[in-house]
């Protein structure tokens, strides 16, 4: 279960029923569900571990008073599995889903509630994933193929076909002068050379 996405703030806020929490599973500093959980060696009560680390840089010993010097261990798997198991709420505005913890990630990938950004350049529209498939039918940013010229185009736009060929012409029209002035500059530099050439060696034989 990889909950790296999800903040220990944002987990206590979609915990259904949180004030039915089983007290194993509340960390006796921060009083709040135990957050990646560390466990005391000796008292095998479970903290957070931002909690208890910030606990140990005042005080050596455990908050439960245990005689040795504390010693964290990982938690138990009877309690991460309490944790997997907590039934919590969707994240995604909206959705009504509840499942269990461990089932959450899974459920993000699929869910029709998930932020999602209209697919067509330009537009700025961000809605759930279910109200995004409406919105791309009447998008002014839309857009679609000519079968004519192929050229792709927005629909908002006025396409001309016979535009967009004279545009065309004229592009290959400037790239084939830009290429023939380029052509000429070369058969001038030619030309050049080889009159620098032909003085050396007229110079050599004298």
């Amino acid at each position: 279960m990889n909950l790296s996405f999800l903040s220990s703030s944002k987990l206590r806020e979609i915990i259904v029923n949180p004030n039915n929490l089983n007290k194993n599973l509340i960390c006796v500093i921060c009083e709040q569900l135990v957050w990646d959980p560390n466990e005391c060696s000796q008292c095998q009560n479970n903290f957070c571990s931002i909690c208890i680390n910030e606990w140990l840089k005042k005080k050596k010993n455990c908050p439960f008073e245990c005689t040795k010097r504390m010693q964290l261990n990982a938690p138990h798997r009877i309690l991460r599995n309490q944790i997997s198991e907590l039934q919590v709420k969707c994240v995604n505005k909206g959705c009504p889903k509840e499942m269990q913890l461990q089932n959450l990630e899974s459920h993000l990938k699929q869910c029709e509630y998930i932020e999602t950004k209209c697919p067509y350049p330009d537009c700025l529209f961000k809605d759930s994933l279910i109200k995004i498939e409406p919105h791309k039918t009447s998008c002014e940013h839309r857009t679609r193929v000519c079968q004519k010229c192929l050229e792709t185009y927005k629909v908002k736009d006025n396409h001309d076909c016979l535009d967009i060929v004279i545009k065309k012409v004229k592009k290959q029209e400037d790239q084939i002068n830009k290429l023939l002035r380029r052509l000429d500059c070369l058969e001038e530099n030619q030309v050049l050379l080889e009159s620098k050439i032909l003085l050396q060696q007229r110079n050599s034989k004298k």
